[in-house]
């Protein structure tokens, strides 16, 4: 088949059909009810505009399908075999696909990878994971949203888990009146934040407290306390050489990041006095955080 070459009318410039390379070979552009048809590869040189002779923005403008409804691409494979969409940085190798997205008709699942490797999963149950890495929130304040979930008998103000922290703290003993200026012996403290609530655990020591004066507190707790309750309970205090049986402590209102020491007495609240002669508490407290 010998080529065939339209020239413009004026000007230059020129449309060509070439013919096979193969003798005896047949290249159909129409089927038998007009419909284009390509048989074998086809190379575009140049922005493919569906329904549109507008180019949108430079970085996503080399297929452009528009309509006046919904529009869409469909990939259809077989039951059992897969989709794919691929991100090739190279023309050999993994360069193929360095990005991709893959739909798994066998098990109905959907995959998200990056760097070769599949970074995200979806099952058929709608069931997400996280295969290489983590899920970071990237914005303060949003988290993961359980108001779905049915609630207690409470008043229900938040169901958004918007913050995970492990961390480490260093705890302060003084008095509430005056501080006063303490010599340590020891500060080691760890917490964790689920939410606003924070559990710390800690032992602080000291050798004497200068200055001090009324209860005693310890403090250096690593969130201040969102002092709308009158009272948040403690878990856990041992004190040692502060003359006190069974110690426990609170968080009242307004003590922000110190907890107070008490001791029970014939069935009353009796609080400790500031120690300025040396002593040690180890304690574990939970609370609710501003």
């Amino acid at each position: 088949m010998s080529d065939i070459k339209l020239k413009a009318a004026n000007g230059g410039g020129s449309i060509s059909l070439k013919g096979p390379s193969t003798a005896g070979s047949d290249t159909d552009f129409l089927d038998t009810s007009g419909n284009l048809k390509v048989t074998g590869n086809t190379t575009v040189d140049g922005k493919i505009l569906i329904g549109t002779t507008t180019t949108l923005g430079s970085n996503a403008d080399d297929l452009n399908i528009k309509t006046t409804g919904n529009t869409g691409i469909s990939i259809q494979s077989g039951t059992s075999s897969a989709g794919n969409i691929y991100f090739a940085d190279g023309t050999s190798g993994t360069a193929l696909y360095r990005g991709y997205v893959t739909y798994n008709h066998s098990g109905d699942s959907l995959s998200l990878g990056t760097a070769n490797t599949t970074a995200l999963s979806i099952d058929s149950n709608g069931n997400i994971e996280a295969d290489v890495g983590n899920i970071v929130i990237g914005t303060s304040g949003k988290g993961i949203d359980f108001s779905a979930t049915s609630d207690g008998n409470g008043t229900d103000t938040s169901e958004l888990l918007d913050d995970y922290e492990e961390g480490t703290f260093t705890p302060t003993s003084h008095g509430w009146s005056a501080g006063g200026t303490t010599t340590y012996t020891s500060q080691k403290g760890t917490y964790i934040k689920v939410g606003r609530m924070v559990t710390v655990m800690g032992v602080v020591g000291w050798s004497a407290i200068s200055g001090a004066s009324g209860v005693h507190a310890i403090g250096g707790l690593p969130y201040a306390t969102n002092g709308s309750f009158d009272w948040e309970g403690t878990n856990f205090i041992h004190t040692i050489n502060m003359g006190d049986g069974k110690v426990s402590g609170k968080i009242g209102d307004g003590y922000s990041s110190s907890f107070l020491l008490y001791v029970s007495n014939a069935g009353s609240e009796g609080y400790v006095s500031a120690d300025t002669n040396g002593g040690e508490c180890t304690f574990t407290v939970t609370y609710i955080a501003t």
